[in-house]
């Protein structure tokens, strides 16, 4: 395991932004920042929790999984300027369709309850 210095709000901030993500509105009563980024039809949703910072390895890990990155390049985007990664999460399969309505067999009736 390699040793990464620890990340800074702004540093993530600018990474994530240079990387196409969108900073949703807050909600009230949350310290967590919602950077959201749609790629092949899926919805890529990275969750900063600011009062963290700086960011340990395993909250680094977590923002670079939830990017589609590996941590080593979500770093390496945060820290240089210039260096803007290709994500690695491949498009999901289309969900099946679900049916929304109830049959009910013919000469059965529903009765309610009293």
């Amino acid at each position: 395991m390699s040793k990464e210095s620890p990340l800074e709000h702004r540093d993530v901030a600018t990474a994530l932004r240079k990387m196409g993500f969108t900073k949703r509105k807050r909600k009230s009563g949350t310290s967590h920042d919602q950077w959201v980024k749609v790629v092949n039809g899926r919805l890529l949703k990275v969750t900063v929790d600011e009062p963290k910072a700086p960011f340990s390895h395993d909250l680094i890990k977590s923002m670079a999984s939830q990017a589609g990155l590996n941590s080593k390049e979500f770093h390496k985007a945060c820290t240089e300027k210039k260096y803007i990664p290709k994500l690695h999460k491949k498009p999901s399969e289309p969900l099946p369709e679900v049916k929304t309505q109830v049959e009910v067999p013919k000469g059965k009736k529903k009765t309610a309850r009293k």
